[in-house]
């Protein structure tokens, strides 16, 4: 197994938002680092589940996980969704990763976007955020702008290569369309 060293947690808005930031030693040589966010801005709106975390990191002599699975409590998919849904459109900064992570789910068939269920809890969780114009033309810029330095990173070179931008941002654009309506209810 791999070490991990975690640097110092910390803490923002009024301690509902932690990081930290994990170093390792890299098979290239010199250590990388890991980024880890964690938030609670409020309490869960549906039950929360007990899963395992696993990773794609392989120790390159065995070709096995690098690190031991854990368990840890986690939303549910449809609540993480519609938590991804408030992130991408009220983020003070967008993140081309939300838009991402979003179309991802969308066009694999892993989030049904068109879910009642869904899109009566995302419009919950928008409603409670300061008004915004979602998807502006400066928001769209900024998602844009942050292709290069902030998603290409983070992601594998083919699922990079596959991300076809305009059409994430027409899947978005549908489920902000889809809750406006439901925002009038909330």
């Amino acid at each position: 197994m791999l070490p991990l060293e975690a640097g110092e947690w910390q803490s923002f808005n009024e301690t509902t938002q932690h990081q930290a930031e994990l170093s390792y030693p890299s098979v290239f040589g010199g250590s990388g680092t890991i980024k880890l966010e964690v938030g609670q801005r409020e309490l869960p709106m549906r039950a929360v589940q007990d899963v395992p975390l696993s990773t794609l990191l392989l120790d390159p002599l065995f070709n096995e996980p690098a690190v031991s699975p854990v368990r840890a409590s986690a939303l549910d998919a449809i609540e993480a969704y519609a938590e991804k849904v408030r992130a991408t459109l009220t983020r003070k900064d967008p993140a081309p990763r939300d838009l991402y992570d979003l179309h991802h789910a969308a066009s694999s068939a892993v989030l049904d976007w068109q879910n009642d269920e869904f899109l009566d809890l995302a419009a919950r969780k928008v409603a409670g955020e300061p008004p915004t114009d979602w998807l502006s033309e400066d928001r769209i810029s900024a998602f844009r702008k942050g292709l290069q330095t902030e998603l290409r990173p983070v992601l594998r070179p083919d699922a990079f290569a596959a991300f076809d931008f305009d059409q994430a941002l027409t899947t978005m654009t549908a489920i902000a369309e889809a809750l406006k309506p439901r925002l009038r209810e909330v």
